[in-house]
């Protein structure tokens, strides 16, 4: 009987130990945010001609590469305690165009520096002004079932804005 009771609570804790939840950890090589000025048509204005709102809003796209082992959810992006929605997808190319910076007109080319997966994450924000040099960018998601919080420490690279037909 105590030999029994003994490889059954052995038994259980061989088990326990192999069912026991793997920690989920998202492991960030490389992030950059770029930021690009989006123009309104035509905006309206009151009886003095003042404009009633901004005539243009921002895309903020962030270029994320992460650890193949643990791929994220991404969830939204915190912009000075604002929520914004993230529309996001996978760049299936070694190198992506992400565009030209506004300052110097050079093309910014990203690929994977780590072997990770690289992610495209949009963002429409209508209430941000310009200049972005204090503004704060959190994004959110989660791996598995656990929450994280990555900061994105840089200020923005403004990407010039593509002519519309």
């Amino acid at each position: 009987m105590l030999s029994s009771l003994k490889y059954l609570l052995i038994f259980l804790f061989f088990s326990s130990c192999s069912t026991s939840n793997k920690i989920d950890k998202l492991i960030v090589y490389q992030s950059a945010i770029f930021t690009k000025q989006e123009f309104v048509g035509n905006i309206p204005v009151d009886d003095n001609k003042n404009p009633l709102q901004k005539g243009y809003w921002l895309q903020h796209l962030i270029v994320i590469e992460v650890s193949n082992s643990s791929l994220p959810k991404w969830e939204n992006l915190m912009i000075n305690d604002q929520e914004n929605q993230i529309n996001f997808s996978s760049i299936q190319d070694s190198i992506f165009n992400i565009g030209k910076e506004k300052m110097t007109s050079n093309i910014i080319n990203i690929y994977p520096k780590n072997g990770g997966k690289l992610f495209l994450l949009k963002v429409e924000d209508f209430s941000t002004e310009l200049p972005l040099s204090k503004t704060q960018f959190i994004l959110n998601g989660k791996v598995g079932e656990k929450s994280f919080q990555i900061k994105l420490k840089k200020a923005p690279i403004l990407l010039e804005t593509e002519a519309r037909p």
